[in-house]
């Protein structure tokens, strides 16, 4: 029997899995609070507690999160431009969904688009059963 992203979220409402939103963002200032200090081996056990916590929420309750909002803000910051077509960046787009959550690099994992490239990307780029955006590697 095939399972849709909707019985998957589904599954993930009944099992209240939700309620981990409050540890998801208890994991992101923890994670702050140990890059602040410098303790990058504390810091990189939190971002993995904190990738498991963050796949089990839905995606849309994800970015809610301190976290998400974090690297959002930083990418449009960071790209004030569309990747694709240079308007101005108006959303902050996972260029893949899977294994990155509380992991996102961004301008790697995470780039910014105009919303028109957006939704254009959503409409027409669905690969191997993920949404995933090709930018070519640009070498400095």
């Amino acid at each position: 029997m095939s399972r849709t992203k909707q019985d998957y979220d589904n599954a993930r409402n009944l099992l209240g899995t939700d309620k981990l939103f409050d540890l998801a963002n208890k994991l992101f200032r923890e994670k702050e609070d140990a890059l602040k200090r410098n303790d990058f081996r504390q810091a990189s056990i939190i971002i993995e507690h904190g990738h498991f916590v963050c796949e089990m929420l839905t995606l849309k309750m994800y970015y809610k999160t301190d976290h998400w909002q974090a690297v959002s803000a930083y990418t449009l910051a960071n790209s004030p431009k569309c990747v694709n077509c240079a308007r101005s960046s108006q959303c902050a787009h996972h260029n893949k969904y899977h294994g990155v959550k509380f992991r996102e690099v961004p301008m790697q994992d995470v780039v910014a688009l105009c919303n028109n490239c957006h939704e254009n990307f959503h409409e027409h780029m669905k690969v191997a059963g993920y949404w995933e955006l090709q930018i070519p590697y640009i070498e400095n």
